[in-house]
Protein backbone atom coordinates (compact mmCIF):
# COMPACT_ATOMS: atom_id res chain seq x y z
CA UNK A 1 0.00 0.00 0.00
CA UNK A 2 0.75 3.60 -0.32
CA UNK A 3 2.36 5.38 2.57
CA UNK A 4 0.20 8.32 3.64
CA UNK A 5 1.68 11.78 3.66
CA UNK A 6 2.37 12.63 7.28
CA UNK A 7 1.89 16.07 8.73
CA UNK A 8 2.28 17.60 12.13
CA UNK A 9 0.84 20.69 13.79
CA UNK A 10 3.31 21.75 16.43
CA UNK A 11 2.04 24.33 18.93
CA UNK A 12 3.51 27.83 19.07
CA UNK A 13 3.31 29.41 22.50
CA UNK A 14 2.54 33.11 22.20
CA UNK A 15 3.75 35.55 24.84
CA UNK A 16 2.10 38.91 25.31
CA UNK A 17 4.44 41.82 24.65
CA UNK A 18 1.83 44.59 24.78
CA UNK A 19 -1.92 45.00 24.34
CA UNK A 20 -1.46 44.67 20.57
CA UNK A 21 1.60 42.48 20.16
CA UNK A 22 2.46 38.85 20.84
CA UNK A 23 5.55 36.83 19.98
CA UNK A 24 6.36 33.17 19.61
CA UNK A 25 9.22 30.97 18.43
CA UNK A 26 8.99 28.71 15.37
CA UNK A 27 11.74 26.13 14.92
CA UNK A 28 12.45 25.14 11.32
CA UNK A 29 14.01 21.87 12.48
CA UNK A 30 11.59 20.98 15.27
CA UNK A 31 10.68 17.58 13.82
CA UNK A 32 13.52 15.13 13.26
CA UNK A 33 13.97 13.41 9.90
CA UNK A 34 13.57 9.70 10.57
CA UNK A 35 12.60 6.39 8.96
CA UNK A 36 9.02 6.21 10.25
CA UNK A 37 7.81 3.38 7.98
CA UNK A 38 10.91 1.22 7.53
CA UNK A 39 11.29 2.26 3.89
CA UNK A 40 13.41 5.42 3.90
CA UNK A 41 14.02 8.56 5.89
CA UNK A 42 11.11 11.00 5.88
CA UNK A 43 12.33 14.55 5.40
CA UNK A 44 10.34 17.30 7.10
CA UNK A 45 9.97 20.88 5.96
CA UNK A 46 8.02 23.76 7.43
CA UNK A 47 5.00 24.63 5.28
CA UNK A 48 3.59 27.51 7.31
CA UNK A 49 3.55 29.12 10.73
CA UNK A 50 -0.14 29.45 11.63
CA UNK A 51 -1.92 31.12 14.51
CA UNK A 52 -5.44 30.65 15.75
CA UNK A 53 -6.55 33.61 17.83
CA UNK A 54 -9.67 33.95 19.99
CA UNK A 55 -10.99 36.78 22.16
CA UNK A 56 -10.88 34.59 25.28
CA UNK A 57 -10.52 30.93 26.20
CA UNK A 58 -14.24 30.38 25.56
CA UNK A 59 -14.50 27.48 23.09
CA UNK A 60 -17.56 29.09 21.44
CA UNK A 61 -15.62 32.20 20.39
CA UNK A 62 -14.63 32.77 16.77
CA UNK A 63 -11.25 31.40 15.74
CA UNK A 64 -9.34 33.89 13.62
CA UNK A 65 -6.91 31.77 11.59
CA UNK A 66 -3.93 33.12 9.72
CA UNK A 67 -0.64 31.67 8.51
CA UNK A 68 2.69 32.95 7.25
CA UNK A 69 4.08 30.73 4.45
CA UNK A 70 7.44 29.06 5.13
CA UNK A 71 9.17 31.16 2.45
CA UNK A 72 8.24 34.33 4.32
CA UNK A 73 9.15 32.84 7.70
CA UNK A 74 12.62 31.96 6.39
CA UNK A 75 13.08 35.30 4.58
CA UNK A 76 11.94 37.35 7.58
CA UNK A 77 8.84 38.61 5.79
CA UNK A 78 5.38 39.57 6.91
CA UNK A 79 1.73 39.45 5.84
CA UNK A 80 -1.41 41.18 6.99
CA UNK A 81 -4.89 39.68 7.00
CA UNK A 82 -8.20 41.50 7.57
CA UNK A 83 -11.10 40.16 9.63
CA UNK A 84 -14.64 41.45 9.96
CA UNK A 85 -15.20 42.74 13.49
CA UNK A 86 -18.81 41.49 13.44
CA UNK A 87 -17.44 38.01 14.19
CA UNK A 88 -15.57 39.26 17.27
CA UNK A 89 -15.75 37.87 19.90
CA UNK A 90 -18.29 35.34 18.62
CA UNK A 91 -20.17 34.74 15.39
CA UNK A 92 -23.72 33.42 15.39
CA UNK A 93 -22.27 29.92 15.03
CA UNK A 94 -20.17 28.56 17.91
CA UNK A 95 -16.46 28.02 17.19
CA UNK A 96 -16.77 29.74 13.80
CA UNK A 97 -13.51 29.77 11.81
CA UNK A 98 -12.64 32.97 10.00
CA UNK A 99 -9.78 32.93 7.50
CA UNK A 100 -10.08 36.65 6.79
CA UNK A 101 -9.13 38.54 3.64
CA UNK A 102 -5.72 39.26 2.14
CA UNK A 103 -6.94 42.69 1.04
CA UNK A 104 -9.92 44.97 1.47
CA UNK A 105 -9.93 46.01 -2.20
CA UNK A 106 -13.32 44.39 -2.84
CA UNK A 107 -14.87 45.75 0.36
CA UNK A 108 -16.80 49.01 -0.14
CA UNK A 109 -14.82 51.97 1.20
CA UNK A 110 -17.57 52.87 3.69
CA UNK A 111 -17.38 49.36 5.24
CA UNK A 112 -13.60 49.02 5.64
CA UNK A 113 -13.64 50.48 9.16
CA UNK A 114 -15.64 47.38 10.22
CA UNK A 115 -12.47 45.27 9.84
CA UNK A 116 -9.44 44.76 12.03
CA UNK A 117 -6.10 43.44 10.90
CA UNK A 118 -3.59 40.91 12.13
CA UNK A 119 -0.01 41.12 10.90
CA UNK A 120 2.35 38.17 11.18
CA UNK A 121 6.03 38.89 10.80
CA UNK A 122 9.14 36.77 11.15
CA UNK A 123 12.70 37.46 12.05
CA UNK A 124 15.63 35.24 12.92
CA UNK A 125 16.76 35.39 16.54
CA UNK A 126 20.18 34.55 17.87
CA UNK A 127 20.33 31.15 19.53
Amino acid sequence: GAIPRITSNEPITLKKGSDTEYSGVVYLDQIVDEDYFGRAVCHWALAEARVVLKATGDEANTRFIFGLPAEKVIAGGQETRYFWSGYYPRAKMDAFRDLGYASLDKVPADKRDEFFSITLSAKEIAS
